[in-house]
């Protein structure tokens, strides 16, 4: 939700068409993937959140896929959810939160 809360910011057709080659819908079920597969890779068991994750990082995110994906895409959804590893660990590093340290790939 919070991802394509972000990703939406932008209602211009062109990153539909260039995320998911179809329209909305479809970028909403990519991006819906794409969540699932980032909370398979990473865990916050035992890390205090400095923030509020969805707002702070789940939104920024979309917006930046969004942003990214204006003119082209050749990227697959394991790009996306280890680029959202990053923004996270960024997120928690700029707060002084310890990234966990069972991250699968980064």
């Amino acid at each position: 939700m919070y991802l394509f809360a972000g990703y939406s910011k932008s209602s211009n057709e062109d990153i539909n068409m260039n995320f998911s080659e179809a329209g909305e819908i479809e970028s909403a079920a990519r991006l819906f993937d794409i969540a699932k597969q980032f909370h398979k890779e990473y865990s916050f068991e035992g890390v205090e959140l400095p923030g509020i994750f969805e707002y702070e990082v789940v939104e920024e995110f979309g917006e930046f896929i969004a942003s990214s994906n204006l003119y082209s895409n050749d990227h697959p959804n394991s790009y996306y959810v280890k680029l959202m590893i990053v923004f996270t660990n960024s997120w928690l590093f700029r707060n002084n939160a310890m990234p966990p340290l069972d991250t699968k790939s980064i």
